[in-house]
Formats: C-alpha cells, structure tokens, sequence
C-alpha cells in the first residue's frame, strides 16, 4: 500500500514495517561525513584484529546530480518488479517515490520534516492525480505489514485501520501515517517543533513555505517580516500573479496581531492575507479582520482581505476563500503516466 510516513525513520522502520516485506530500498542519506570507512575483522577469540581494509568514502563531489529522475528510473527498473515494494527512508522531495510510482511499484517514503511530506504531497498530485486518502494513526505495537501481494495488516493479522475517512471516489490514492489529525495532535506537534507545525499548518492550504530545508530539522534562518507562506493566483488576462501571503501561530494570539497583518500586506502589496491559528480566535480579532474589507477580482467578486482560520477550522475542511487560479502556487508538475511495458525499454533483461 502507497504510504508516506511523517517521522524518524528507525522509530518508523521499528514500529510499522516488518522484516522481510521490502523488495527494493533506496537509500541516499544526508550524510557527507568527510570520513573513510574501513572493514574490521576480528580473530577466533572475537577480539578485534589488526588487519583491515578500506570499505568506502563518505565524501561528497559535486560533478553533477547523480539521482536525476531518469537515474532513478534506471534504477528502479532494473531492481525490482512491477508490484515490488520499493522504500526510500530519505524521501526528501520524492522523486523515488515519483520513479516507482510511474513503474507501478509499491512504495513507502519516510520523512523527518513536514515541508519536505507537503512537497511529496503536491508532487503526487501533479505528477499522478494522487490525494492523500485516510491519515492512519497506529500504536507502537500494531506495525504495518507491507506486501506487495496483500493488503497490510497489523502485527496481529486484524485489521484495526480507522475507516471513517474514505479515500476519494474514482482517484487514486496514498495513505499518511504520522501527520496531526486531530487537536491533541497538532498541539502535541506545535510543542514538540513549532517549525514543523509551520510547515504542516502551511500544507493543509497547499501554500509554499517561506524559507526552511527539506533535508533538516531547521527552520526559517533571519525575520521573517510577518511573512510564513505564499500562495499566488492569477484572476485576469494579465497574467500578473497576486499574492496571498500566510502567517502561522502557535502561541497566544490578540488582535494586534491582525493590525500587524494588515500592514504586512500593505507593505508586500498583497492581495489577501491570511491568519492561521492554533487558538480560537477572539471577537476583537473577528472584528480587526472585518475591518480590513475585501478584495476585489474583476471577474470572481469579492473575497475578505484579511481570513482568520483556526487549525480546527482547516481539519474540518476549511480553506482559504480566493478566486480561482489560473497558476499553481506550487511550480506545476508535469503529468507522468505509469508504465505498461517491461523493463526492457530501458535496456535492461
């Protein structure tokens, strides 16, 4: 089952996928340890021997990407088999996941940060037309058992999933073990990483994180001028882009607050702005962004200037009120049909 995994991936490995049920891994970690490694041997007795020899380095040389998408392809066609499983515990931006997806592989993509599962989230929808389908929430002792011949059970062979959010009728889809489902978890997450909860918070309008990297734990480096996310549309014939620009808070929230947010976006000359908040938001908050009246599209009306969505306002399927665009805000990805022919295309027996 086509999952992606919000987590540490040997706490991942640990709890949910069982030995023996992955055909094909893929692993390009961030390491660039500066280090040469070296095998060691070890006498009868156990005790470590002198003799040794070089094992590899862990030396990076920038002479060019060398996990293209098309090595990808290569790669992933001449190690595995349509239906294998194939898992990249370093998901990063995704284009393994994207190259077994186009194979009719199986896959599983494992990820520490929330911008790097929300760019795999927009990846699948441009490249596939591939939604999210049901977040699953799992204890530590029901691990997900992945096969490319069977559904995937708990360890205990009964199938304890939430089915109450079923996947989209008539599109394919993936599942997303790990992400905030609910308040206590998004809570639990801003707690933890409030830059992670950024990140999740900013997904779930599919707005563009302003700063961060994908392979880190790190987040925006300097001020960031009020300033978290971007989202752009394109209302007329012009074809200039406006912009709704995002703000994210986890903590304690006042109508200053939305004062701020109304001179952020006269000052980047925004079209919207919107708020997202952990916390409700008070009558006086309500009652600033009222006062920052609308804008206007020439041809889809009025929208409020300044939004106020709360997190339960977004679970709950919320969004941001805009007209429709004729640009995504993410770089539109280009539309990729799975593969029907062997492998031999690829100059591979």
């Amino acid at each position: 089952m086509n999952t992606l995994f919000y987590g540490d991936n040997l706490n991942i490995l640990r709890r949910y996928i069982r030995d023996e049920s992955v055909d094909l891994v893929y692993l390009d970690p961030p390491f660039n340890s500066n280090r040469n490694y070296n095998v060691l041997f070890k006498d009868e007795s156990g005790l470590e021997a002198d003799s040794r020899e070089w094992f590899s380095a862990d030396t990076w040389h920038w002479k060019g990407a060398a996990s293209t998408y098309d090595d990808l392809i290569m790669i992933v066609a001449s190690s595995s088999n349509e239906g294998d499983v194939v898992l990249d515990p370093f998901a990063g931006c995704g284009t393994t996941i994207a190259a077994a997806q186009k194979l009719n592989r199986q896959w599983i993509g494992i990820d520490i940060t929330q911008l790097s599962i929300a760019l795999l989230k927009n990846r699948l929808e441009g490249n596939f037309g591939m939604l999210p389908g049901r977040s699953v929430k799992r204890s530590a002792d029901t691990p997900v058992r992945m096969s490319a011949k069977h559904e995937d059970v708990p360890a205990g062979g009964t199938d304890d999933r939430d089915k109450s959010v079923p996947a989209p009728v008539g599109v394919p889809f993936y599942r997303v073990i790990g992400e905030p489902e609910d308040l206590h978890d998004a809570n639990k997450l801003a707690t933890e990483d409030r830059y992670q909860f950024q990140y999740w918070a900013l997904s779930l309008i599919q707005a563009r994180p302003l700063g961060g990297q994908t392979d880190g734990r790190t987040g925006k480096k300097g001020s960031d001028k009020g300033i978290d996310g971007i989202k752009v549309f394109v209302d007329d014939n012009s074809g200039k882009a406006k912009r709704v620009i995002v703000q994210v808070k986890s903590g304690h929230v006042k109508s200053g607050d939305i004062r701020d947010r109304v001179g952020t976006l006269d000052r980047e000359d925004g079209a919207i702005g919107v708020f997202i908040t952990l916390e409700k938001a008070t009558s006086y908050m309500n009652d600033e962004a009222a006062s920052a009246g609308f804008f206007t599209s020439e041809h889809f009306g009025k929208f409020p200037r300044i939004q106020i969505l709360t997190i339960e306002d977004l679970l709950a399927g919320k969004t941001v009120q805009m007209p429709p665009s004729l640009e995504r805000t993410f770089k539109q990805a280009e539309r990729i049909e799975t593969e029907t022919k062997d492998q031999g295309k690829f100059g591979f027996n």
